[in-house]
């Protein structure tokens, strides 16, 4: 942790708030999810006593609602009551409400068209374009890139030509690249690149994030946009934690994402960071 930061509030010095916020929006890797068992119980028990007090903790993750819901299992569902909605997924890509989702951002044909314009041509192989449900590419994969895809079960690509593609709802794009590339790409078109494995990336414009997710939803329920609370760890819970009034870091998040969050942990998503929060927020 930076010592001159002054945005940060170590734990110790963290005062309830009068108000708690109505919503709270929980990271799932590196911050909710532990293979812990006593984290993990203290983690759940305090989700469902939150529910319980009358609030709304709701999952805000990179990952997918049935991503999710296999990660935490059915015995989560049963001791919370909750079944992943309302939350927010794919940083910000899906925001469902009580039962179904409310939206879909999709990348914009300007920003997919900017982004593959300034590709140099020998990396298309290893640039994958998804929808909803399948994924796509401008020339056959590079092998190693089928086998991860394989890997996680997600979807062979087909090979569409550029206007195809630009034609389609684009949710993310991935990328196999060497770093100095985006560097170098950056320099064309603004984007946020998050590293899923080495050399690999999920590409998304600068402004689908989670706080858009979170934004979206918020004005659905009719009440201020930052009437919520978040927890993370990561880079892409950056603007979420800036975003809302109450935020915080846990202490396995990296020195760059805990500057950004108005409350910093001294508990890891092992040592039931959630729980702790959760508790000092709502007063369990």
């Amino acid at each position: 942790m930076e010592s001159d930061s002054t945005s940060i509030t170590e734990t110790p010095s963290f005062v309830k708030p009068e108000e708690p916020p109505k919503y709270f929006g929980i990271d799932i890797d590196g911050t909710f999810y532990t293979g812990n068992e006593e984290a993990w119980e203290k983690n759940v028990e305090a989700f469902a006593e939150v529910r319980k007090k009358g609030y709304t903790p709701f999952f805000c993750t990179s990952r997918s609602l049935d991503s999710t819901l296999s990660l935490v299992g059915n015995d989560f569902v049963k001791k919370t009551g909750y079944n992943g909605c309302p939350g927010v997924y794919e940083n910000g890509v899906f925001v469902y409400g009580d039962k179904d989702a409310l939206y879909m951002n999709v990348l914009s044909r300007h920003f997919l068209n900017d982004f593959i314009r300034f590709l140099p041509e020998d990396s298309l192989n290893r640039v994958i374009f998804f929808q909803r449900d399948d994924s796509y590419s401008l020339v056959d994969t590079d092998p190693w890139i089928k086998t991860i895809l394989k890997g996680n079960e997600l979807p062979a690509t087909q090979v569409k030509t550029l206007d195809e593609i630009l034609n389609l709802d684009i949710i993310k794009i991935m990328i196999y690249s060497d770093p100095s590339l985006l560097v170098n790409l950056r320099k064309n078109v603004g984007f946020n690149a998050f590293m899923l494995h080495n050399n690999l990336f999920m590409i998304s414009p600068l402004d689908l994030n989670k706080s858009l997710g979170i934004n979206q939803l918020m004005e659905n329920y009719g009440i201020s946009p930052k009437d919520c609370g978040f927890i993370g760890d990561g880079h892409n819970d950056i603007e979420a934690m800036k975003f809302c009034n109450v935020s915080f870091a846990v202490a396995n998040a990296p020195d760059e994402v805990k500057k950004h969050a108005k409350i910093v942990l001294d508990k890891t998503c092992d040592q039931g960071a959630v729980a702790e929060a959760l508790k000092l927020t709502y007063g369990l």
